[in-house]
């Protein structure tokens, strides 16, 4: 640094370019009270996975899900809700291959971390979309009788199959918070004296020790009423993958989320993860059963295991050990399946709640008010309009014709053709009917919930039968949900009984491929 009659100079080697060290120089040489505190610079959030696409897609998702029972309009929602969370796969999978995720240990100076050496930001969201998507599709997959006779069930088992890929090709990089890029730099505060502690004290005393901490200058009310300089922007790494464009942000912690680094929450992130694993597995065994039902699948294990043909010797030991091998096996692997479909609904609440909080205090490339928040909410709505006009053409045709014939024979000189004129519906009438349109999904609702407590005491009568004898109710692979016999309405015995006993049983029984 060199003076001259015009000010300061200040001449740095450019091949040796180190903004930090600039940037510690020319604040400390030309701020009068500004004070040096340390900040954390960092990639914001893409656009497309701002809160406003965020909740749409949660909205979507649940509407599809409850609503599924009316095609029209489901298919509307998960439509979305599927492209949505395609396209986010499709960017795990080029994070995964850009980004090597290693995690850097304290004492590595960020001025010597390379972007592409860590992970991007982007993977939190990511996470967030498709596991929640996968909690979603593991209990479907399962035991939804709409998937297992749907015409489109090619579509969503293609769906599935993405999430569940993407999700084990980002699992051991969605656990690592510390494989996240970011650099440390410094910035300028300036005291206050218009914000002060309750015992009198500046709230942006740099005297004070406490505030050299690293993380306290990252709370967001620190860095207002202080008056801290955005320094973050000259801060670049044109290394990043995806990010040649992008400016830094400083990372900032709201005051309400202070809370998400007490062991409660770790504890309960970690939990999340933990569960995360087994909903994985059985999402994908939902893939590879998405033909057969849970009961069909029991009834296959089992008889794999245990064989067709009778023991010559029933009382050996090594029949029995055959026999409650098979037994427990087919019948923990179908606990296994209920057990999952019943923790997937809390689940998909906790799943939700951690993975908001985890994004709550990162920077976003976009507010609210910006036009990549709400479009893809606009076009949903587009979407949903569409939709109607295709389910209502034909009746508002007949209004639109009904109408106009009135007001024609009205108008008629005619006081025949007057009094024949066809009445035009009421208002009570409209109103009844649009009423019962709107409430048409929410009962539809309420046919699933009756028709998952029939089944329920169904699966609970045929395990329980099942479980009393299983090799008589395990030789019949018949679907009830397919158009088959009952396989409660009949009993057989497996040591005297033959195929055609079991064919007198039903007349006409819907059967599998031929068991070898």
């Amino acid at each position: 640094m060199a003076l001259n009659a015009n000010g300061t100079e200040l001449v740095y080697n450019s091949s040796s370019y180190n903004l930090t060290q600039i940037q510690h120089v020319v604040q400390r040489t030309l701020s009068e009270n500004g004070y040096e505190m340390r900040v954390f610079c960092i990639y914001p959030l893409s656009g497309q996975y701002g809160p406003l696409p965020r909740v749409l897609y949660y909205v979507l998702l649940l509407a599809g899900l409850l609503w599924r029972g009316h095609p029209w309009i489901a298919v509307v929602y998960l439509g979305v809700a599927m492209s949505y969370s395609a396209a986010t796969a499709v960017h795990a999978f080029a994070l995964i291959a850009r980004y090597r995720w290693r995690t850097y240990p304290d004492d590595v100076p960020t001025a010597q971390m390379s972007a592409s050496e860590v992970g991007d930001v982007d993977i939190m969201p990511v996470w967030a979309i498709l596991s929640t998507a996968g909690i979603m599709l593991t209990p479907l997959l399962n035991w939804s009788s709409t998937v297992h006779h749907s015409r489109r069930k090619a579509v969503l088992l293609a769906w599935g199959a993405l999430i569940f890929i993407a999700l084990v090709a980002i699992f051991p990089a969605g656990i690592r918070a510390r494989s996240i890029y970011m650099v440390q730099t410094t910035t300028t505060c300036y005291p206050n004296s218009s914000f002060k502690f309750p015992d009198g004290s500046d709230y942006c005393d740099p005297d004070d020790s406490w505030l050299q901490d690293v993380a306290f200058t990252s709370y967001r009310n620190y860095w207002r009423r202080c008056r801290c300089r955005d320094t973050c922007g000259e801060v670049s790494n044109t290394n990043a993958p995806y990010r040649e464009d992008t400016t830094m942000m400083p990372f900032q912690i709201t005051s309400r989320a202070k809370w998400i680094v007490n062991p409660e929450y770790v504890g309960v992130a970690y939990f999340n993860i933990f569960a995360l694993i087994f909903v994985i597995v059985q999402g994908t065994l939902g893939l590879v059963q998405a033909r057969w039902t849970q009961g069909t699948v029991r009834n296959l294990i089992f008889k794999r295991l245990y064989g067709q043909h009778p023991s010559p010797a029933p009382d050996s030991v090594r029949h029995r050990l055959r026999f409650h091998s098979a037994k427990w096996t087919a019948l923990l692997i179908y606990t296994f399946a209920v057990f999952m479909s019943i923790c997937c609904p809390p689940l998909f609440i906790i799943n939700l709640v951690v993975s908001e909080l985890g994004l709550v205090n990162w920077p976003r490339a976009e507010p609210f008010r910006a036009v990549g928040q709400w479009a893809p909410a606009v076009s949903a709505v587009f979407v949903l309009v569409a939709a109607l006009i295709q389910q209502y053409e034909e009746l508002a045709i007949k209004w639109i014709r009904r109408g106009c014939r009135h007001f024609y024979m009205r108008l008629s000189r005619s006081r025949a053709r007057r009094e024949a004129a066809p009445p035009l519906p009421g208002v009570g009438q409209v109103v009844r009917f649009t009423a019962g349109q709107l409430f048409l999904p929410f009962h539809g609702i309420y046919l699933q919930l009756v028709d998952g407590r029939r089944r329920l005491v169904q699966e609970w009568r045929e395990i329980r039968d099942w479980y009393k004898d299983p090799v008589g109710q395990s030789v019949r692979r018949v679907d009830p949900e397919k158009g088959g016999g009952d396989p409660l309405s009949a009993s057989h015995n497996h040591q005297a009984g033959s195929s055609q006993d079991v064919l007198k049983t039903n007349s006409s029984p819907k059967t599998d491929d031929n068991y070898s």
